[in-house]
């Protein structure tokens, strides 16, 4: 699509508000998904290890229940997607983003219940958090000149990714800083 002389990156992707808003909202989703995806694996192992299993079974096992919370969110990319389709793309955004917060602020603390309740809440963790991806993306496309359509979604992968390979750092150093020192191997539970 040929850009018309008025046209600027300026005005059709900076100063356009809603292509801001969403793709502000993609850096949030992606400082959580890629930091839940960082840390899912370790907080499950410990989660085994709590309740008793070895470190390389729980380790094992760990990383295979974290490869299905995947599977729910190519379910939720899908399926939220369509959804918004019908019911409107920023009634989708804010559930799932509303829901994924809550599993967000409150997963780390769930490492002493029942393992199939924390399995169950990491999948609505994990379809909460992707399933907005999609919506997000086509609503990029709906707010932008087509003509500007690349940059904005470079702007967007740009901020996104950013955002995404700092959290698990960000993540760690917060796990690192609430967690007593000097207890040796142990690696004492406080996820929260």
């Amino acid at each position: 699509v040929a850009r018309q002389k008025q046209q600027s990156f300026g005005k059709e992707v900076l100063g356009n508000k809603p292509a801001m808003l969403l793709i502000t909202a993609y850096t949030i989703h992606c400082w959580e998904l890629i930091g839940m995806w960082a840390w899912t694996p370790a907080f499950m192992t410990a989660c085994l290890v709590w309740k008793g299993s070895g470190a390389v079974s729980a380790a094992g096992l760990g990383a295979y229940v974290s490869a299905g919370f995947h599977l729910a969110g190519l379910v939720a990319s899908f399926s939220m997607g369509a959804l918004s389709d019908r019911v409107g793309r920023a009634r989708v955004i804010m559930v799932l983003a509303g829901i994924s917060t809550v599993c967000s602020l409150f997963f780390g603390w769930t490492i002493e219940l029942p393992f199939l309740l924390i399995l169950v809440i990491g999948a609505v963790y994990s379809f909460t958090s992707l399933g907005d991806s999609p919506v997000l993306s086509v609503g990029l496309t709906e707010v932008v000149t087509p003509s500007y359509l690349g940059s904005a979604f470079g702007l967007r992968s740009l901020f996104g990714f950013g955002a995404g390979a700092v959290s698990p750092v960000v993540f760690g150093a917060i796990l690192d800083w609430t967690n007593p020192h000097g207890l040796g191997q142990e690696y004492y539970p406080i996820w929260g």
